[in-house]
């Protein structure tokens, strides 16, 4: 094979995203728990809800709209949800919070206090977040090389009614 051809050759495979022994190069970029699929979920009532409320509502914080999020709701004090890693990702990142619809309950106002876990070991704790006083946060959590993330969700009071605790525009980074 000449010159010419061989690097013909190689600018077909860099230019297709493929490497000359055919395999293909994945792309870096940014992932949403709520686009993937949960490794396990624990005492969650209802289940995980993704990029809606447990009633198909828009997810509302402090008055400001999101599509992104998953919603857990612990049915006992504590539920979590598991995401394997595979020790891709640098960076976990969300804004945590109480949605709106936790204080249309009238006496019950939801409240909830979040951890994370990387790798079994707890990197997080929230204070408690309750609906219509402090009822958000942005975390960001370094996950370099981790295997595992768990999301945890506590009831912050003597019960879980209301406690909708959202984990908005969660995601994974490169």
């Amino acid at each position: 094979m000449n010159s010419h051809v061989r690097a013909a050759v190689i600018v077909v495979f860099v230019l297709s995203g493929c490497s000359p022994a055919g395999i293909t190069r994945e792309e870096k970029h940014e992932v949403y728990l709520s686009d993937i699929k949960e490794a396990s979920v624990y005492n969650i009532r209802g289940g995980l809800g993704r990029d809606a409320t447990y009633w198909g509502s828009p997810l509302e914080v402090g008055g400001m709209l999101y599509t992104k999020a998953i919603v857990t709701h612990p049915e006992e004090s504590p539920g979590f949800v598991e995401y394997d890693l595979g020790g891709v990702y640098s960076e976990f990142a969300a804004l945590i919070a109480i949605l709106d619809d936790s204080g249309e309950n009238g006496a019950y106002h939801g409240n909830a206090i979040f951890e994370v876990e990387v790798d079994g070991s707890k990197v997080f704790r929230s204070p408690v977040l309750q609906w219509g006083q402090k009822n958000s946060e942005n975390i960001k959590i370094n996950v370099r090389g981790a295997k595992k993330l768990r999301l945890w969700v506590y009831c912050a009071n003597y019960s879980n009614y209301s406690d909708h605790a959202a984990w908005i525009n969660a995601r994974l980074i490169p």
